[in-house]
């Protein structure tokens, strides 16, 4: 029963990854451990057949996996599609909690 919801969320989280559209929360019992949620990552990444750009390492800092009770930092992928070249626009409506940008 657990697999089949976990898929089902995935599946959701995926969908909504894609076509770039907001979803309702998704229950803390995937997100609330983060070896849960390592899992949960590793099952929606599976899912995504997008060419990859590169990594997101986070809970890099010593307070910060204290407070997570983690051991080591964690990471996600970044996608090609996410990665905006020189001088492109983003677009910004109400729903934007924020924006995070990296450069390299």
């Amino acid at each position: 029963m657990k697999d089949k919801n976990l898929n089902k969320y995935a599946s959701l989280l995926v969908n909504a990854f894609l076509k770039k559209k907001i979803i309702a929360p998704l229950p803390s019992r995937y997100t609330k451990k983060i070896s849960e949620a390592q899992k949960f990552r590793r099952l929606c990444e599976s899912k995504i057949k997008k060419p990859i750009s590169g990594f997101k390492a986070a809970g890099t800092g010593i307070p910060v996996l204290k407070k997570l009770k983690e051991k080591e930092p964690f990471y996600a992928t970044v996608y090609k599609h996410n990665v905006l070249k020189n001088k492109k626009t983003i677009r910004i409506n109400k729903l934007n909690m924020g924006i995070k940008l990296k450069i390299y």
